[in-house]
Protein backbone atom coordinates (compact mmCIF):
# COMPACT_ATOMS: atom_id res chain seq x y z
CA UNK A 1 0.00 0.00 0.00
CA UNK A 2 1.19 3.12 -0.98
CA UNK A 3 1.13 6.07 1.36
CA UNK A 4 1.96 9.07 -0.54
CA UNK A 5 2.74 10.76 -4.14
CA UNK A 6 6.46 10.87 -5.87
CA UNK A 7 7.94 14.21 -6.36
CA UNK A 8 8.29 13.26 -10.22
CA UNK A 9 4.29 12.78 -9.90
CA UNK A 10 3.94 16.52 -8.16
CA UNK A 11 5.63 17.62 -11.20
CA UNK A 12 3.84 16.33 -13.66
CA UNK A 13 0.50 17.25 -12.31
CA UNK A 14 1.99 21.00 -12.09
CA UNK A 15 2.66 20.41 -15.82
CA UNK A 16 -0.38 19.30 -17.04
CA UNK A 17 -2.24 22.28 -14.41
CA UNK A 18 0.01 24.58 -16.30
CA UNK A 19 -0.94 23.58 -19.68
CA UNK A 20 -4.41 23.88 -19.10
CA UNK A 21 -4.34 27.19 -17.35
CA UNK A 22 -2.54 28.85 -20.70
CA UNK A 23 -4.90 27.37 -23.12
CA UNK A 24 -7.92 28.88 -20.57
CA UNK A 25 -5.57 32.02 -21.06
CA UNK A 26 -5.58 31.48 -24.58
CA UNK A 27 -9.24 31.37 -25.01
CA UNK A 28 -10.48 34.76 -23.42
CA UNK A 29 -8.32 37.44 -25.91
CA UNK A 30 -9.81 34.78 -28.91
CA UNK A 31 -13.07 34.92 -27.36
CA UNK A 32 -12.91 38.57 -26.22
CA UNK A 33 -12.16 39.49 -30.36
CA UNK A 34 -14.95 37.28 -31.48
CA UNK A 35 -17.08 38.83 -29.51
CA UNK A 36 -16.36 42.48 -30.64
CA UNK A 37 -15.93 41.47 -34.45
CA UNK A 38 -19.83 39.82 -33.61
CA UNK A 39 -21.10 43.52 -31.60
CA UNK A 40 -19.68 45.14 -34.93
CA UNK A 41 -21.48 43.58 -36.85
CA UNK A 42 -24.68 43.93 -35.07
CA UNK A 43 -24.20 47.33 -35.04
CA UNK A 44 -22.80 47.53 -38.60
CA UNK A 45 -26.78 45.87 -39.30
CA UNK A 46 -28.57 48.18 -36.87
CA UNK A 47 -26.95 51.41 -38.64
CA UNK A 48 -27.71 50.08 -42.40
CA UNK A 49 -31.32 49.54 -41.47
CA UNK A 50 -32.06 52.81 -40.02
CA UNK A 51 -29.88 54.72 -42.57
CA UNK A 52 -31.94 53.12 -44.93
CA UNK A 53 -35.15 54.92 -43.13
CA UNK A 54 -33.44 58.12 -43.14
CA UNK A 55 -32.67 58.16 -46.61
CA UNK A 56 -36.10 57.70 -47.77
CA UNK A 57 -37.67 59.92 -44.97
CA UNK A 58 -35.35 62.77 -46.14
CA UNK A 59 -36.30 62.02 -50.07
CA UNK A 60 -32.33 62.05 -50.86
CA UNK A 61 -32.99 60.08 -54.14
CA UNK A 62 -34.75 63.20 -55.20
CA UNK A 63 -31.44 64.44 -57.69
CA UNK A 64 -32.26 67.81 -58.11
CA UNK A 65 -30.54 67.75 -54.26
CA UNK A 66 -27.73 66.55 -56.12
CA UNK A 67 -24.87 68.03 -57.02
CA UNK A 68 -22.28 65.92 -59.34
CA UNK A 69 -18.48 65.83 -59.71
CA UNK A 70 -18.99 68.16 -63.02
CA UNK A 71 -21.40 69.74 -64.56
CA UNK A 72 -22.91 70.31 -68.24
CA UNK A 73 -19.58 71.46 -69.76
CA UNK A 74 -17.05 69.54 -67.45
CA UNK A 75 -17.26 72.49 -64.59
CA UNK A 76 -16.25 69.84 -61.36
CA UNK A 77 -18.22 72.76 -59.22
CA UNK A 78 -21.44 73.20 -61.07
CA UNK A 79 -24.74 71.43 -59.99
CA UNK A 80 -26.35 68.94 -62.84
CA UNK A 81 -28.53 71.27 -64.67
CA UNK A 82 -29.66 70.51 -68.15
CA UNK A 83 -29.40 73.26 -70.52
CA UNK A 84 -32.55 71.81 -72.60
CA UNK A 85 -32.86 74.17 -75.09
CA UNK A 86 -29.25 75.88 -75.45
CA UNK A 87 -30.50 79.42 -74.54
CA UNK A 88 -28.50 81.15 -71.48
CA UNK A 89 -31.94 83.40 -71.22
CA UNK A 90 -34.02 80.70 -70.08
CA UNK A 91 -33.56 78.64 -66.75
CA UNK A 92 -31.85 75.31 -66.99
CA UNK A 93 -33.82 72.23 -65.67
CA UNK A 94 -33.21 70.35 -62.59
CA UNK A 95 -33.42 66.52 -61.73
CA UNK A 96 -32.03 64.90 -65.26
CA UNK A 97 -29.77 61.98 -64.58
CA UNK A 98 -27.79 60.22 -67.28
CA UNK A 99 -29.85 57.05 -68.63
CA UNK A 100 -28.17 54.25 -66.85
CA UNK A 101 -25.68 55.76 -64.33
CA UNK A 102 -25.72 54.60 -60.94
CA UNK A 103 -24.65 57.18 -58.20
CA UNK A 104 -22.76 57.12 -54.55
CA UNK A 105 -24.02 59.93 -52.32
CA UNK A 106 -20.97 60.34 -50.19
CA UNK A 107 -20.86 63.55 -47.85
CA UNK A 108 -17.11 62.55 -47.29
CA UNK A 109 -15.91 63.10 -50.57
CA UNK A 110 -17.75 66.15 -50.68
CA UNK A 111 -16.78 69.84 -50.12
CA UNK A 112 -12.88 70.25 -49.95
CA UNK A 113 -12.73 67.32 -52.29
CA UNK A 114 -14.55 68.88 -55.02
CA UNK A 115 -11.93 69.99 -57.25
CA UNK A 116 -9.87 66.43 -57.27
CA UNK A 117 -10.31 64.61 -60.20
CA UNK A 118 -9.19 61.42 -58.07
CA UNK A 119 -12.40 61.60 -55.70
CA UNK A 120 -14.91 61.82 -58.44
CA UNK A 121 -15.57 57.85 -59.03
CA UNK A 122 -16.32 55.13 -56.08
CA UNK A 123 -13.92 53.67 -56.23
CA UNK A 124 -11.76 56.84 -56.00
CA UNK A 125 -8.84 56.23 -58.56
CA UNK A 126 -6.27 54.38 -57.15
CA UNK A 127 -6.32 51.87 -59.78
CA UNK A 128 -3.77 49.21 -61.38
CA UNK A 129 -2.08 51.29 -63.81
CA UNK A 130 -4.24 49.25 -66.51
CA UNK A 131 -8.09 50.58 -65.17
CA UNK A 132 -10.51 47.90 -66.36
CA UNK A 133 -12.94 50.39 -67.30
CA UNK A 134 -10.34 52.78 -69.65
CA UNK A 135 -9.17 49.86 -71.31
CA UNK A 136 -12.63 49.11 -72.27
CA UNK A 137 -13.39 52.44 -73.14
CA UNK A 138 -15.95 52.78 -70.73
CA UNK A 139 -17.80 56.14 -70.90
CA UNK A 140 -17.30 58.58 -67.83
CA UNK A 141 -21.15 58.70 -67.73
CA UNK A 142 -21.44 55.51 -66.70
CA UNK A 143 -19.28 55.07 -64.26
CA UNK A 144 -20.77 55.25 -60.25
CA UNK A 145 -19.65 58.74 -58.93
CA UNK A 146 -19.88 59.77 -56.12
CA UNK A 147 -22.67 62.55 -55.61
CA UNK A 148 -22.61 65.18 -53.00
CA UNK A 149 -26.16 66.64 -51.84
CA UNK A 150 -27.18 70.20 -51.53
CA UNK A 151 -26.71 70.40 -47.70
CA UNK A 152 -24.27 72.17 -45.66
CA UNK A 153 -21.14 69.69 -45.00
CA UNK A 154 -21.35 69.44 -41.31
CA UNK A 155 -24.95 68.94 -41.25
CA UNK A 156 -24.27 65.97 -43.88
CA UNK A 157 -21.79 64.18 -41.96
CA UNK A 158 -23.79 64.76 -38.29
CA UNK A 159 -26.73 63.13 -40.56
CA UNK A 160 -24.38 60.20 -41.76
CA UNK A 161 -22.72 59.53 -38.51
CA UNK A 162 -24.34 56.81 -36.59
CA UNK A 163 -25.50 57.99 -33.42
CA UNK A 164 -26.27 55.07 -31.31
CA UNK A 165 -23.31 54.31 -29.72
CA UNK A 166 -22.90 56.61 -27.48
CA UNK A 167 -20.19 56.90 -25.08
CA UNK A 168 -20.95 56.27 -21.30
CA UNK A 169 -18.29 57.16 -18.61
CA UNK A 170 -17.86 54.90 -15.36
CA UNK A 171 -18.22 57.12 -11.96
CA UNK A 172 -16.47 55.11 -8.66
CA UNK A 173 -20.20 55.22 -7.05
CA UNK A 174 -23.74 55.14 -9.05
CA UNK A 175 -24.74 54.08 -12.29
CA UNK A 176 -23.02 54.97 -15.81
CA UNK A 177 -24.02 58.48 -17.10
CA UNK A 178 -23.35 59.50 -21.00
CA UNK A 179 -20.87 61.97 -21.99
CA UNK A 180 -22.65 65.33 -23.22
CA UNK A 181 -21.31 68.08 -24.99
CA UNK A 182 -22.80 71.41 -25.14
CA UNK A 183 -26.56 69.42 -24.70
CA UNK A 184 -25.78 66.60 -26.75
CA UNK A 185 -25.11 63.10 -25.85
CA UNK A 186 -21.51 62.25 -27.62
CA UNK A 187 -21.08 59.21 -29.68
CA UNK A 188 -17.90 57.19 -30.62
CA UNK A 189 -18.43 58.17 -34.09
CA UNK A 190 -16.92 55.17 -35.83
CA UNK A 191 -19.54 53.60 -37.45
CA UNK A 192 -20.47 56.38 -40.64
CA UNK A 193 -22.95 55.32 -43.93
CA UNK A 194 -22.77 56.08 -47.35
CA UNK A 195 -25.35 55.57 -50.08
CA UNK A 196 -25.83 54.12 -53.83
CA UNK A 197 -28.57 55.19 -55.38
CA UNK A 198 -28.94 52.50 -58.66
CA UNK A 199 -32.56 53.89 -60.43
CA UNK A 200 -34.10 51.22 -62.05
CA UNK A 201 -34.85 52.68 -65.84
CA UNK A 202 -38.09 52.42 -67.31
CA UNK A 203 -37.92 52.60 -71.49
CA UNK A 204 -41.00 53.90 -73.20
CA UNK A 205 -40.03 51.96 -76.41
CA UNK A 206 -41.51 52.11 -80.00
CA UNK A 207 -39.94 50.43 -82.90
CA UNK A 208 -38.92 53.13 -85.72
CA UNK A 209 -37.63 51.79 -89.33
CA UNK A 210 -34.77 53.91 -88.81
CA UNK A 211 -33.50 53.06 -92.65
CA UNK A 212 -37.59 52.20 -93.83
CA UNK A 213 -35.92 48.95 -94.65
CA UNK A 214 -38.26 45.54 -94.49
CA UNK A 215 -35.33 43.46 -94.07
CA UNK A 216 -33.47 45.04 -91.12
CA UNK A 217 -34.64 44.72 -87.74
CA UNK A 218 -35.95 48.47 -86.28
CA UNK A 219 -34.75 50.49 -84.13
CA UNK A 220 -35.95 50.79 -80.51
CA UNK A 221 -36.58 54.48 -79.40
CA UNK A 222 -37.45 55.85 -76.05
CA UNK A 223 -38.89 58.81 -74.58
CA UNK A 224 -35.72 60.23 -73.61
CA UNK A 225 -34.44 63.70 -74.04
CA UNK A 226 -30.92 64.62 -74.80
CA UNK A 227 -28.05 66.55 -73.53
CA UNK A 228 -25.52 68.57 -75.52
CA UNK A 229 -23.01 67.85 -72.83
CA UNK A 230 -19.81 69.00 -74.65
CA UNK A 231 -22.01 71.99 -76.40
CA UNK A 232 -20.98 70.93 -79.90
CA UNK A 233 -23.99 70.03 -82.31
CA UNK A 234 -21.62 68.12 -84.27
CA UNK A 235 -21.63 65.09 -81.67
CA UNK A 236 -24.79 63.17 -80.95
CA UNK A 237 -26.22 64.03 -77.18
CA UNK A 238 -26.24 62.09 -74.31
CA UNK A 239 -29.65 60.61 -73.19
CA UNK A 240 -31.10 61.47 -70.17
CA UNK A 241 -34.34 61.05 -67.93
CA UNK A 242 -36.53 63.08 -65.62
CA UNK A 243 -36.13 60.90 -61.97
CA UNK A 244 -40.10 61.55 -61.29
CA UNK A 245 -40.17 59.18 -64.20
CA UNK A 246 -38.53 56.30 -62.98
CA UNK A 247 -40.86 53.84 -61.03
CA UNK A 248 -38.09 51.94 -58.81
CA UNK A 249 -34.82 52.76 -56.80
CA UNK A 250 -32.58 50.12 -55.65
CA UNK A 251 -31.03 51.66 -52.58
CA UNK A 252 -27.47 50.12 -50.90
CA UNK A 253 -26.64 51.46 -47.62
CA UNK A 254 -23.03 51.43 -47.24
CA UNK A 255 -21.48 51.26 -43.54
CA UNK A 256 -17.75 51.50 -42.92
CA UNK A 257 -16.67 51.31 -38.94
CA UNK A 258 -13.47 53.87 -38.52
CA UNK A 259 -13.59 55.34 -42.35
CA UNK A 260 -10.25 56.73 -43.28
CA UNK A 261 -11.26 59.16 -45.69
CA UNK A 262 -8.56 59.61 -47.88
CA UNK A 263 -6.85 59.49 -51.41
CA UNK A 264 -2.89 59.23 -51.48
CA UNK A 265 -1.63 60.65 -54.57
CA UNK A 266 1.20 58.52 -54.58
CA UNK A 267 0.84 54.96 -54.26
CA UNK A 268 3.73 52.67 -52.96
CA UNK A 269 1.31 49.84 -51.68
CA UNK A 270 -1.96 48.28 -51.28
CA UNK A 271 -1.99 49.43 -47.47
CA UNK A 272 -1.73 53.11 -48.87
CA UNK A 273 -5.46 52.80 -50.08
CA UNK A 274 -9.04 51.68 -48.11
CA UNK A 275 -10.56 51.59 -52.41
CA UNK A 276 -9.00 49.99 -54.88
CA UNK A 277 -10.11 48.25 -57.97
CA UNK A 278 -9.09 45.14 -59.98
CA UNK A 279 -10.27 42.52 -62.78
CA UNK A 280 -12.58 39.74 -61.40
CA UNK A 281 -13.57 36.78 -63.53
CA UNK A 282 -17.15 35.16 -62.31
CA UNK A 283 -17.30 31.50 -61.98
CA UNK A 284 -20.53 30.93 -60.24
CA UNK A 285 -23.01 33.69 -59.86
CA UNK A 286 -25.66 31.91 -58.15
CA UNK A 287 -25.76 33.73 -54.66
CA UNK A 288 -22.79 35.50 -55.25
CA UNK A 289 -20.46 32.14 -56.09
CA UNK A 290 -16.78 32.32 -56.81
CA UNK A 291 -14.77 34.59 -58.48
CA UNK A 292 -11.34 35.06 -59.01
CA UNK A 293 -9.60 38.43 -58.74
CA UNK A 294 -6.61 39.18 -61.21
CA UNK A 295 -4.19 42.24 -61.47
CA UNK A 296 -1.32 42.53 -63.60
CA UNK A 297 2.08 42.38 -63.37
CA UNK A 298 3.37 45.89 -61.87
CA UNK A 299 0.92 46.52 -59.25
CA UNK A 300 1.37 47.26 -56.17
CA UNK A 301 2.14 44.56 -53.12
CA UNK A 302 -1.12 43.67 -50.98
CA UNK A 303 -3.50 44.64 -53.83
CA UNK A 304 -5.38 41.19 -53.19
CA UNK A 305 -4.99 41.27 -49.38
CA UNK A 306 -8.73 40.65 -48.55
CA UNK A 307 -10.26 38.18 -45.20
CA UNK A 308 -13.24 36.69 -44.62
CA UNK A 309 -16.65 38.78 -43.85
CA UNK A 310 -14.70 41.82 -46.07
CA UNK A 311 -16.92 43.27 -49.04
CA UNK A 312 -16.26 43.90 -52.68
CA UNK A 313 -18.34 45.41 -55.12
CA UNK A 314 -18.65 43.73 -58.92
CA UNK A 315 -19.41 46.30 -61.55
CA UNK A 316 -20.22 45.55 -65.00
CA UNK A 317 -21.74 47.09 -68.31
CA UNK A 318 -23.75 44.37 -70.41
CA UNK A 319 -23.63 44.46 -74.13
CA UNK A 320 -23.49 47.78 -75.40
CA UNK A 321 -26.73 48.75 -77.67
CA UNK A 322 -27.83 51.77 -79.30
CA UNK A 323 -29.98 53.68 -77.74
CA UNK A 324 -32.50 56.16 -79.58
CA UNK A 325 -34.21 59.05 -78.23
CA UNK A 326 -37.86 60.88 -79.43
CA UNK A 327 -36.94 64.42 -79.15
CA UNK A 328 -39.64 66.17 -80.03
CA UNK A 329 -41.54 63.96 -81.74
CA UNK A 330 -39.19 62.09 -84.60
CA UNK A 331 -36.42 59.83 -83.68
CA UNK A 332 -33.05 61.00 -83.19
CA UNK A 333 -29.62 59.72 -82.52
CA UNK A 334 -28.08 59.36 -79.11
CA UNK A 335 -24.24 58.71 -78.15
CA UNK A 336 -24.56 54.87 -77.60
CA UNK A 337 -24.52 54.19 -73.89
CA UNK A 338 -24.84 51.28 -71.48
CA UNK A 339 -26.42 50.43 -68.21
CA UNK A 340 -24.10 50.12 -65.23
CA UNK A 341 -24.99 47.47 -62.95
CA UNK A 342 -23.35 47.42 -59.19
CA UNK A 343 -23.96 44.91 -56.94
CA UNK A 344 -22.50 43.82 -53.42
CA UNK A 345 -21.22 40.98 -51.64
CA UNK A 346 -19.71 39.75 -48.38
CA UNK A 347 -16.98 37.51 -48.74
CA UNK A 348 -16.96 33.88 -47.02
CA UNK A 349 -13.77 32.10 -47.82
CA UNK A 350 -10.37 33.70 -49.36
CA UNK A 351 -7.74 30.68 -51.20
CA UNK A 352 -4.07 31.76 -51.55
CA UNK A 353 -2.71 34.03 -54.09
CA UNK A 354 -1.27 32.32 -56.87
CA UNK A 355 2.10 34.34 -58.28
CA UNK A 356 1.92 34.35 -62.32
CA UNK A 357 -1.11 33.48 -63.17
CA UNK A 358 -2.88 34.18 -66.42
CA UNK A 359 -5.85 36.44 -67.24
CA UNK A 360 -8.14 37.15 -70.46
CA UNK A 361 -7.46 40.61 -71.60
CA UNK A 362 -10.95 42.28 -71.95
CA UNK A 363 -9.63 44.39 -74.99
CA UNK A 364 -8.15 41.54 -77.28
CA UNK A 365 -9.88 38.11 -75.84
CA UNK A 366 -7.69 36.05 -77.58
CA UNK A 367 -4.53 37.66 -75.26
CA UNK A 368 -3.58 37.12 -71.75
CA UNK A 369 -2.16 39.52 -69.17
CA UNK A 370 0.06 37.77 -66.41
CA UNK A 371 -0.02 38.89 -62.42
CA UNK A 372 -1.62 37.84 -59.47
CA UNK A 373 -4.95 35.97 -58.98
CA UNK A 374 -6.91 34.87 -55.89
CA UNK A 375 -10.17 32.89 -55.46
CA UNK A 376 -12.84 34.31 -52.83
CA UNK A 377 -16.07 32.72 -52.59
CA UNK A 378 -18.62 35.16 -52.17
CA UNK A 379 -22.36 35.79 -50.56
CA UNK A 380 -25.21 38.10 -52.45
CA UNK A 381 -27.42 38.50 -54.96
CA UNK A 382 -27.12 36.48 -58.28
CA UNK A 383 -24.47 37.57 -60.92
CA UNK A 384 -26.41 37.54 -64.29
CA UNK A 385 -24.40 39.71 -66.28
CA UNK A 386 -20.68 39.62 -67.83
CA UNK A 387 -18.68 37.24 -66.51
CA UNK A 388 -15.36 39.58 -66.80
CA UNK A 389 -15.59 42.21 -64.99
CA UNK A 390 -14.49 44.80 -62.30
CA UNK A 391 -14.32 44.58 -58.76
CA UNK A 392 -14.12 47.10 -56.17
CA UNK A 393 -12.29 46.57 -52.98
CA UNK A 394 -13.23 48.39 -49.98
CA UNK A 395 -11.33 47.47 -46.81
CA UNK A 396 -13.62 49.59 -43.86
CA UNK A 397 -17.13 48.38 -44.93
CA UNK A 398 -18.36 46.17 -42.41
CA UNK A 399 -22.04 46.01 -43.71
CA UNK A 400 -24.65 46.71 -47.08
CA UNK A 401 -28.23 46.35 -47.09
CA UNK A 402 -29.97 46.73 -50.32
CA UNK A 403 -33.84 47.57 -51.11
CA UNK A 404 -35.08 48.00 -53.70
CA UNK A 405 -37.90 50.90 -52.99
CA UNK A 406 -41.11 52.23 -55.05
CA UNK A 407 -41.05 55.57 -56.04
CA UNK A 408 -44.50 55.71 -54.39
CA UNK A 409 -43.15 54.58 -51.19
CA UNK A 410 -40.62 58.08 -51.15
Amino acid sequence: MRHGISLLEVLVSIFVLTVGLLGVAMVIPAGNALMAKAQRADRGGACARASMQDVQIRGWIDSELWYERRGPLGSPASPFLWDHDENTDTPELKGYMVWGEVFFLDPTYFGSNLSSDAMRHFPYDGHPEREFFDVRQWPERAQARRVGLNIPLAILDRITTWGDEVIFTSPKEGRPEQVMISGTRSTSGNFTWAAMVAPQYQQFGQPWDHDANPSTPPVVVYDFAGWNHDANPGTPPVPIVHNRTIPQWEISIVVFYKRRPDCPSDIAAAEDLTERSCYANVIGGAGGGDVELFVPDGTPPGWLDVKRDDWLMLKSLPAQTEVQWIWPKTPTRCVTTRKTVCRWYRILDVDDIQDGATFVDPVNPSATMTGQSRYVTLSGPDWTDDAICEAAIVSDVVDVHTAVVSASEL
